[in-house]
């Protein structure tokens, strides 16, 4: 049976019990992670590409890049896990249109807005190629890598999609009508009424004719996080009296049978396939009913959503893939039978979908430096005399039970309270408070531990347990590397990466190195034995590195990331399994000191000079000896040239 929190550990099964399985169960890794991560016999997680390439031992390949002098935390890359991804979801959308009968194919669409680093867009236009795979772009700084990066085609405008959202200016439309000068299928997506006349005036100098789509607004109303990105009130798309002046201003301008494209978004991470099939139902009808105003048409965009199984409690897309044919056949079939009811031929179908394909690539590995327990076992008397209210804490321990606990709970918080009145009175010393706090936690720990699940603790106790928590140390930085758990609250897989065949004894939370009290994560979506307040942790070993990786972060972590306390970007790799071995290679260097400080204008050089000015003025003074300031001059110019990040002792 499992206990929430034992004297000696956070599980009562013994060590020799203990396997890697366990571990793969206890942190659900067989649910978020499959077919991409699993555990070794020896306790250490394993990457692969698919179900068929052979598996990366993780730990060994962080250890592997120690031992070059990269120092943690970094962030590695599987680019091919991202090129199974995209095949997965193009094989989900052609059996779909197999099934059906449908007779369009289906496109993605990648958003850059997931990672515009180079090396990365690379990698995922390079995996797409295959399939046809075109990009999304929402400002002219995308637009511009999208123009460079995808090849053209042969025969012109046949290939690959370039899709022009967001908000626009005469440079962007210009760019944008540049690339259909240069074979490109280029597809400028009218997001507001105000758009449009630039849009003419544009084109009519440059003497092109554009081609068109629209954003709007459904009445279906959104789903997940970002639900209220759709339908009435949303940032983008045109509400229906506007696609109707749009309509209208199009006609009057000669482009109306430029207008090929219908676009609509429903939020993100939705995992609910109802809310996906009445979305794309209502689109299909309004892409009738523009066919049917005199709008060429050609493409219905249905927008990117698809869910991740951030936690493995099933999404979309999850273990086996099954709920991912269950999405493309939805929108296929719905598509499919409104078409045919309305005798229209049926649209091309593009998705933007991001987050699914990219998500599972990336893991940020670090270190834990530090870690800071609740006492565990009671404090010996060592004072001299203890007072009346320190004794009884004392004698409380021993006869806590189910039955009595919500009682002795009351009492040690009363307890509690008088000792730090008789402190502020002056009355204790700070050797009999750190006693009492000590005994305290102890108490709370045995309370906790009289119940065999959290489940079973009374209401009164419920909060108790996330109080008893480790604080792990961690050496990283949330909003730099993990921004979405910061400013969304998303809870991204996080477990160890090693000693995985051992039990985990500890409940613990993470603490980052900012100097922030939001640099912490203290909500664990991945995880079945503690609840979601904790993870499952294991004791530290003197200076032997304990490593955690946070998985699923290939998804807008990397751009989102901000300098809070001027920890920098991390150094990336990114490995690759086409050959055997496998290769990694760098694909960024983490920033120094220098290099954060530049970035904000800083010049380190005049900040060296600065320095040297101040320690000449300290010698004249005598404040310092020429060899004191020789000594604080070099640690200067060496902590400029080092990673941000802490080095472990």
């Amino acid at each position: 049976m499992t206990a929430v929190f034992p004297s000696q550990g956070s599980l009562t099964m013994g060590d020799h019990l203990w396997s890697a399985r366990k571990s793969a169960e206890l942190y659900r890794l067989d649910r978020w992670g499959f077919p991409y991560f699993d555990v070794s016999a020896m306790g250490h997680v394993m990457v692969r590409p698919n179900l068929k390439a052979p598996s990366v031992d993780l730990f060994e390949l962080v250890q592997s890049l120690a031992r070059q002098n990269h120092v943690r935390p970094l962030l590695i890359r599987f680019p091919e896990i991202t090129g199974d991804r995209i095949s997965k979801l193009h094989q989900a959308f052609a059996s779909a249109i197999a099934r059906h009968h449908y007779p369009q194919p289906y496109q993605l669409a990648f958003p850059l807005k997931c990672n515009q680093e180079r090396q990365f867009v690379e990698a995922i236009v390079a995996a797409g190629m295959p399939w046809g795979m075109g990009l999304e772009v929402g400002s002219k700084a995308e637009l511009a890598i999208a123009l460079a990066q995808l090849p053209l085609s042969r025969p012109p405008h046949q290939g690959s999609v370039i899709l022009c959202n967001g908000y626009k200016d005469r440079g962007y439309l210009e760019m944008a009508l540049l690339g259909l000068q240069l074979g490109q299928r280029v597809i400028i997506t009218i997001e507001q009424l105000t758009e449009i006349r630039l849009i003419v005036q544009t084109a009519q100098q440059l003497g092109l004719l554009p081609r068109l789509g629209v954003r709007v607004q459904l009445s279906q109303p959104g789903h997940g996080h970002w639900a209220d990105s759709t339908g009435t009130g949303s940032k983008f798309g045109l509400k229906m009296s506007d696609l109707m002046e749009a309509v209208s201003e199009l006609r009057a301008a000669g482009l109306l049978s430029c207008l090929q494209l219908l676009h609509f978004h429903v939020g993100s991470q939705v995992s609910c396939l109802s809310v996906m099939r009445a979305a794309v139902q209502e689109a299909t009808h309004l892409y009738a009913e523009l066919l049917e105003l005199g709008a060429s048409m050609g493409y219905l965009d249905i927008g990117g959503g698809l869910a991740v199984d951030y936690d493995g409690l099933d999404s979309i897309d999850s273990e086996d893939g099954s709920r991912l044919d269950d999405y493309a056949n939805e929108i296929v079939q719905s598509i499919g039978n409104i078409c045919q009811q309305r005798q229209m031929p049926p649209p091309q179908i593009i998705s933007e979908s991001g987050r699914a394909i990219t998500a599972h690539q990336s893991v940020l590995i670090f270190d834990v430096l530090n870690v800071t327990h609740v006492a565990r076992s009671l404090p010996p008397q060592t004072l001299v005399s203890e007072s009346v209210v320190t004794r009884r804490l004392r004698h409380i321990q021993a006869g806590i039970t189910a039955d009595n606990a919500e009682f002795v709970y009351r009492e040690a918080i009363q307890l509690r309270q008088e000792l730090l009145t008789l402190f502020a009175r002056g009355q204790i010393s700070l050797s009999e408070r750190a006693i009492a706090e000590d005994l305290y936690e102890v108490c709370c720990q045995r309370l906790v531990s009289a119940f065999d699940a959290i489940s079973d603790l009374p209401m009164t106790l419920r909060h108790l347990p996330q109080t008893l928590n480790s604080i792990y140390l961690a050496n990283f930085s949330i909003f730099q590397s993990l921004p979405d758990v910061w400013g969304i609250q998303q809870s991204f897989p996080i477990m160890p990466i090693h000693r995985l065949n051992e039990q985990p004894l500890h409940r613990g939370v993470l603490a980052d190195l900012t100097c922030d009290s939001d640099g912490k994560i203290a909500h664990f979506s991945n995880q079945s034995a503690l609840g979601s307040q904790a993870l499952p942790l294991h004791n530290l070993r003197g200076q032997e590195p304990y490593c955690l990786g946070v998985f699923l972060v290939g998804a807008y972590q990397e751009t989102l990331g901000s300098l809070h306390n001027l920890f920098g970007p991390i150094t990336v790799f990114q490995v690759h399994f086409q050959s055997e071995p496998y290769v990694v290679t760098q694909a960024s260097p983490g920033d120094d000191v220098s290099s954060v400080l530049a970035d904000l204008h800083y010049e380190p050089q005049a900040l060296i000079e600065t320095l040297r000015s101040h320690l000449e003025q300290a010698q004249q003074t005598h404040q310092l000896t020429s060899e004191q300031a020789n000594r604080l001059m070099e640690q200067y110019c060496q902590d400029l040239r080092d990673y941000t990040y802490l080095k472990r002792r």
